[in-house]
């Protein structure tokens, strides 16, 4: 009973969130490329997000997902989608062999990009 009462680890977390954020990044391209009007994820607003339906195939292929609120939903795209647009724009100015933090970073994270 003792060990219920502890906190979860910040690295489950930390673990969760990650794993969510792929979710919605490779939900986010399912749904581009049933967008022909649009060139590029970025471009997409939060509005072509949608709630998720429990019993989906969408909810079968990203199981994290229907256990967000619309609004979380969105949110996190429209994070991630303002980091990629930033970081498009900054990418070819960077040198990828260096040993920089965001180098480091953009390699351990690149399945968010």
């Amino acid at each position: 009973a003792i060990s219920a009462l502890k906190p979860k680890p910040k690295e489950d977390d930390d673990s969760r969130n990650m794993l969510v954020d792929e979710s919605i990044v490779r939900y986010t391209e399912s749904v581009f490329t049933e967008l022909h009007d649009l060139k590029s994820p970025v471009m997409m607003k939060s509005t072509h997000i949608v709630p998720i339906e429990l019993d989906s195939m969408v909810s079968l292929a990203y199981p994290l997902l229907p256990q967000l609120s619309i609004t979380e939903l969105r949110l996190r795209f429209e994070i991630l989608r303002q980091f990629n647009a930033r970081l498009h724009t900054v990418l070819p100015l960077l040198n990828l062999n260096s040993s920089s933090h965001i180098v480091h970073y953009i390699t351990q994270h690149n399945n968010l990009i």
